[in-house]
């Protein structure tokens, strides 16, 4: 909530600064143009008013000329205002407007002439103020002479010819580029230039106030939007933290040997339900992890049991002399020893594979050739055992393995054929390119294993109850070891019911770089 809050102040902070500095530059620039919209303007009646004096800056009335740059308007709003002229530089200005000096009272000029585009229809006699109740709108075709508002004061200007001596105004000391200047023309010569102080800075009350009241505003939109920002936060922290706390409880629960649980996602197809299906992969994982160590200690001490108790029971035997000690019973001694020597070379040499502690070194060889060569060491003992071994064999497949493990791999698997299929029988293997790896596909006749139980055959110590039943003194680790090797060659290996009635292992072994 914090960090949602944080990035929300940060942002929050930012937008109001920038919108302050842009708001007062913006408001800057559109002052000053209205600044120079209203020296244009002034200059435009000024050089009139050269027109009339003869065109000459030489006994230019300087009251009228000043209340010209300063654009005063008449006040129609209060008629018994007088007629605001005669300001000195020294005094406060008023507003700018943006037209011609105003009439006196009653809409006259001086002269008694009405201004231009003004008729004496409806106007009052020269020298009297407007009638009461008289309104400006109700001079049809007549509009509200040109000017701001009066009491707002406009910048100081200044009237200059075009030598740069100053006619009326302040006499400033700026240069031109800091000054805004509209040059004065009559009758497409430049005669004198108008110039004004631009805007640099609000000082006056009513800018004070409305640029107060902006900050103002700004910090009560910044405490709304802080407000709304925590309780969206508040909401989407308890949307967020949720799910994470039933995945904190079911990994309590999981750390405590607890698999019975499995967490929820709620229909969730986002990255907590992602999540939440990987924690319940791994539930899976370790429960049956858990499962196949208790089950591999029990079958572990039951192999170890049985060959234990047969030495035992004859040893006792001969003890009691039940039996005699002779060569018969010392071979029977022998070959429970064998026994137990075998399952205990499996169990190292597995307990090895899958710590990653066997040795390997890398060269290309040739599957076929180390095909034939395991089959020619099993062929014999097949044939006593009256099983046909059958190899169909391809172009050569040249793969980067260790050619020792690669032998113990194959022996592994054509003796594991051979412990587990009747008599008379055939083991077939056969040996393919598919895409760049080497296929290899050993396939005997029954007894088969059903499609359920083919990958829980790679288990340790897993056999099954009936129909492949263990008919030799092996203790079921053959295959984990086929299993740890092939990986360790980054291949694969799968178990499935072969056509030929019995089970097919079928292994995927990369090609070498040379043939791929």
């Amino acid at each position: 909530m914090l960090a949602f809050l944080g990035l929300t102040l940060v942002v929050l902070v930012a937008t109001l600064g920038l919108a302050r500095w842009s708001f007062e530059h913006g408001f800057r620039d559109y002052v000053n143009a209205l600044e120079q919209t209203r020296l244009a303007q002034a200059s435009e009646d000024i050089a009139q008013l050269y027109i009339n004096n003869n065109k000459q800056w030489d006994g230019i009335d300087k009251r009228q000329l000043q209340n010209l740059t300063n654009n005063i308007p008449f006040d129609f709003d209060n008629p018994e205002s007088p007629v605001l002229s005669g300001l000195s530089p020294s005094s406060e200005p008023p507003s700018p407007s943006f037209g011609r000096p105003p009439p006196p009272r009653g809409g006259m000029s001086p002269e008694g002439i009405p201004p231009k585009g003004m008729s004496l229809e409806g106007m009052p006699p020269q020298g009297m103020l407007p009638p009461e109740g008289f309104a400006p709108h109700e001079l049809e075709g007549q509009s509200r002479p040109r000017g701001r508002p009066a009491g707002k004061p406009s910048p100081p200007t200044a009237v200059f010819e075009l030598d740069g001596s100053l006619v009326v105004g302040p006499a400033f000391r700026g240069a031109d580029d800091e000054l805004m200047v509209v040059p004065i023309e009559v009758d497409g010569q430049q005669i004198g230039t108008v110039k004004s102080e631009p805007k640099r800075r609000f000082n006056s009350p009513i800018e004070t106030a409305f640029a107060r009241q902006q900050v103002w505003t700004s910090g009560f939109i910044g405490l709304a939007s802080l407000l709304l920002a925590a309780a969206v936060s508040w909401w989407l922290t308890q949307l967020l933290l949720s799910p994470v706390r039933r995945m904190i409880q079911g990994i309590n629960r999981l750390s405590k040997g607890d698999y019975s649980q499995p967490l929820t996602s709620e229909g969730r197809h986002d990255e907590f339900g992602q999540l939440v299906g990987d924690i319940n992969h791994l539930t899976k994982t370790l429960e049956k992890n858990q499962t196949s160590r208790r089950r591999w200690i029990a079958d572990i001490s039951h192999e170890l049991r049985t060959p234990m108790a047969i030495l035992t029971g004859e040893i006792e035997a001969l003890k009691d002399g039940i039996r005699p000690f002779d060569k018969q019973q010392l071979q029977s001694l022998d070959q429970e020893i064998q026994r137990l020597r075998h399952l205990t070379d499996d169990l190292y040499q597995l307990s090895v594979s899958d710590i990653g502690g066997l040795r390997y070194e890398f060269a290309d060889i040739d599957l076929r050739d180390s095909i034939d060569e395991a089959i020619g060491g099993c062929r014999l003992s097949a044939a006593e055992q009256g099983l046909e071994l059958v190899f169909e064999s391809g172009s050569s497949q040249i793969i980067s393995a260790d050619a020792n493990r690669i032998n113990q791999l194959l022996l592994n698997l054509i003796r594991n054929s051979m412990a587990y299929t009747d008599a008379p029988g055939r083991i077939q293997l056969a040996l393919e390119r598919e895409d760049d790896n080497a296929l290899l596909t050993i396939c005997d006749t029954p007894p088969g294993c059903r499609k359920a139980e083919c990958e829980q055959l790679f288990e340790p110590l897993y056999r099954q109850d009936v129909s492949r039943s263990r008919r030799s003194a092996g203790a079921g680790l053959g295959l984990a070891i086929c299993r740890n090797i092939v990986e360790a060659h980054r291949g694969t290996i799968s178990a499935s019911p072969s056509s030929l009635g019995g089970l097919k292992i079928s292994i995927l072994l990369p090609l070498a770089e040379t043939q791929a």
